[in-house]
């Protein structure tokens, strides 16, 4: 369309004064069309470079990055609840992965157009019943009641789903899985596997956060805080699994994570009031 009308103002000088002898009204008519097509080109050529901050698309590798990350996290579980921040980023990262998973998004939890369209998705009548409340109601409703929900449900930010149904929340690097309450778990490797992924991911996160391009500080800050927060979760299980030395230095690295968390502050000094020996009490 816009070549069509690059070549519309080039060639529509050339009617005019079409029989004038006139030398001023013929230059008119010789060149006007050219510059206008040059103006147009030129245009062509500045409006990449002008639209770049905003339309690069580069950014955006931090949220797809940490959105297959979630996606491996999730194993074979078919079933995500979020909170609506990423959920673009998670449908293509498994799609491009051939695993056909569905989101529950929290934040349309009380879109009447939402809610129909969840509780198409199920057959139990309650289940429809209570998806047409609200999305909470309906989660409320169906994990405590499904015993497959452990397997087949992971949750992004909001962990207190999994203990409301009588399950432990897990850390898992990205997000929170199920975890039978005292189900034993070989804590010292959920411990590593969370601090290799910090090792890899934390640095270039906290790069971007302080980068002066303002979308890649955008994109990095919401991660940085997610992560932070299941550090901070993580500190707890380890506590729950009778290591308060991990779990100090997990709240600690919680912390370092996203500075604005105040629960992992909290947490440490909760452990120091109780006794915990510490070389920070004092700071704490």
């Amino acid at each position: 369309t816009y070549g069509y009308l690059v070549a519309y103002w080039f060639l529509l000088p050339f009617t005019w004064w079409a029989h004038s002898e006139d030398l001023l009204q013929i230059h008119i008519r010789r060149w006007t069309g050219p510059l206008l097509a040059a103006a147009g080109l030129v245009a062509v050529c500045v409006v990449p470079f002008r639209n770049l901050p905003i339309a690069d698309g580069r950014p955006a590798g931090i949220l797809n990055g940490f959105a297959r990350d979630m996606v491996r996290d999730m194993e074979d579980r078919r079933w995500l609840v979020t909170d609506g921040s990423i959920d673009n980023n998670v449908l293509v990262a498994a799609r491009d992965a051939g695993r056909p998973i569905r989101l529950l998004n929290l934040a349309q939890g009380n879109n009447q157009t939402y809610l129909k369209y969840v509780a198409d998705r199920f057959s139990d009548p309650r289940l429809k019943t209570m998806a047409q409340v609200s999305l909470l109601a309906f989660l409320q409703e169906w994990l405590p009641n499904n015993p497959t929900a452990a397997r087949d449900v992971a949750v992004f930010s909001l962990p207190d789903l999994w203990y409301a149904a009588g399950l432990a929340a897990l850390p898992t690097r990205t997000l929170y899985v199920a975890l039978a309450t005292n189900t034993p778990a070989n804590a010292g490797q959920v411990l590593r596997e969370h601090r290799r992924y910090w090792d890899r991911t934390v640095p270039a996160l906290q790069k971007g956060l302080a980068s002066e391009a303002r979308q890649e500080a955008w994109m990095a800050y919401p991660i940085l805080r997610q992560l932070s927060a299941i550090a901070n979760n993580l500190g707890v299980q380890l506590e729950e699994w009778g290591l308060p030395d991990d779990a100090f230095a997990t709240y600690a690295r919680a912390r370092t994570i996203d500075t604005n968390n105040i629960s992992a502050l909290l947490n440490q000094f909760a452990m120091v009031r109780r006794g915990y020996a510490t070389g920070t009490t004092n700071e704490i």
